[in-house]
C-alpha cells in the first residue's frame, strides 16, 4: 500500500495512523487513570470481536424493511467496511413512509465526520430538519 492510499475507514490515513490516534488519545485522556486506558484499549479487540460476528450472518433487509420514521444514510463512496454498493440498495428498498434520504460523501470512506467534517455537520442540519418536532411530553401524576 503507498503512503496515503485508502484503507477502505478513511482515505487519508493508514491503518497503524488510525490506531495510534486512538491509543494515544486513550492513553492521554484526563478522564481515565492509566490502568483504566489499558483495559479499555484491551476490550476494542474483544469488542469487535463480539459485534461483528453476529453482523456477518445478520440481513437487515429481512429484518428491518419498514422504519416508521424520518431515516438518513451517510455513506462515504470509498467505504470498504459499509459497502457502499449494499447501502444504497437497502435505502432504495427500505419502505419510509415519513421519508428517506442517502447523503454521499465522495472524499470520505468510512468515516465522512472525520474526513469531511464540514460536509457531514451540514448534511446532518439538513437531516434534522426534515424530522418532524415533537411536543414536550405531557406527565399527569395520579
Amino acid at each position: 500500500m503507498t503512503k496515503g492510499a485508502s484503507t477502505g475507514i478513511h482515505r487519508n490515513r493508514r491503518f497503524f495512523g488510525l490506531l495510534w490516534d486512538t491509543v494515544s488519545r486513550v492513553l492521554t485522556s484526563p478522564h481515565y487513570a492509566l490502568r483504566e486506558s489499558v483495559e479499555a484499549l484491551r476490550a476494542i479487540d474483544k469488542t469487535q470481536e463480539r459485534m461483528l460476528a453476529p453482523v456477518n450472518h445478520f440481513d437487515l433487509r429481512a429484518t428491518v424493511s419498514r422504519v416508521e420514521t424520518p431515516i438518513a444514510f451517510f455513506q462515504g463512496r470509498h467505504d470498504a467496511g459499509t459497502n457502499p454498493e449494499v447501502v444504497a440498495r437497502y435505502a432504495a428498498g427500505l419502505d419510509a413512509p415519513r421519508g428517506k434520504s442517502l447523503v454521499w460523501f465522495e472524499g470520505s470512506a468510512h468515516m465522512p465526520y472525520y474526513e469531511e467534517p464540514v460536509l457531514f455537520r451540514e448534511a446532518l442540519l439538513r437531516a434534522l430538519e426534515v424530522a418532524p418536532t415533537t411536543a414536550e411530553p405531557s406527565c399527569s401524576v395520579p
